[in-house]
């Protein structure tokens, strides 16, 4: 049995005729079984004076890991190459090439985040590792707390999420909220350094009317710089400030590119 190739793929084929199976590919794993079938094959091409049987390389024999691959013209012995696995890393890569992927976390024995990454180079933004996939970074805090100012200056509590790279972030957050009927408290997210930081212009604030009840938004922090802190900030607009309770508190976060 003769072997010939279709779309640079052996098939069985009668080394008369040319007939036989000409749709089931022998696989790169049955190759090193196939050399001898090659090499006759060689033969009856070499007697119509097509082809000499010193042209098909021997690929090695399958310690080797080579195979053959017909490159236009000729057959040459070529490696077998196999994906790899992708490594995870606390620190990205300082020289990456086009398409590097990495799984980029913050411990390899107890990470909060795991996050795909793919190096573009021809990105003409400044920030050229894009998420792919991966775990997002979650922060939780399910105690009930009383906002500590009223309406509108809004005070930063946890949960809170730090930047590891500079970059562009999907944030969500919400919590469950309790306020009197016909009041609210609301929460949002923003920039601190420290649990007492306060600002009267969070980003995306939410807020809920009367009973408890959940609430939660999400939004794209563009060019977040690396060690910044996003904290999530309380606000009530209530006459007793014992009547505001927010809980259940969390935090979501997804790059969608970094440096």
């Amino acid at each position: 049995m003769a072997y010939t190739p279709y779309h640079s793929t052996w098939h069985e084929a009668d080394s008369v005729t040319g007939g036989g199976d000409t749709s089931t590919p022998v696989n790169a794993a049955a190759l090193m079984y196939i050399e001898a079938g090659i090499v006759d094959a060689a033969a009856d091409a070499d007697a119509a004076g097509t082809l000499a049987a010193a042209a098909i390389p021997d690929p090695g024999g399958a310690s080797s890991g080579n195979g053959l691959l017909w490159n236009g013209s000729d057959w040459v012995a070529a490696a077998i190459t196999t994906s790899t696995a992708i490594s995870a890393v606390t620190a990205l890569p300082g020289s990456p090439a086009d398409g590097d992927e990495v799984i980029f976390t913050d411990s390899l024995s107890a990470p909060t985040y795991s996050w795909h990454l793919r190096y573009n180079a021809g990105s003409g933004l400044s920030y050229k590792w894009e998420f792919i996939g991966g775990a997002p970074k979650m922060a939780f805090d399910e105690s009930f707390v009383s906002p500590p100012n009223q309406y509108p200056t809004y005070t930063a509590l946890e949960p809170h999420f730090t930047a590891p790279r500079s970059g562009d972030y999907l944030i969500a957050w919400g919590c469950q909220f309790a306020a009197e009927p016909g009041q609210y408290t609301q929460m949002g997210i923003m920039s601190a350094t420290a649990a007492s930081a306060t600002t009267t212009s969070p980003i995306g604030a939410v807020g809920i009317l009367g009973s408890p009840a959940p609430g939660g938004r999400e939004y794209v922090w563009a060019g977040l710089t690396s060690g910044s802190q996003v904290w999530a900030s309380y606000v009530y607009n209530l006459m007793t400030q014992a009547n505001a309770t927010v809980g259940y508190r969390w935090m979501r976060v997804i790059p969608l590119r970094v440096s």
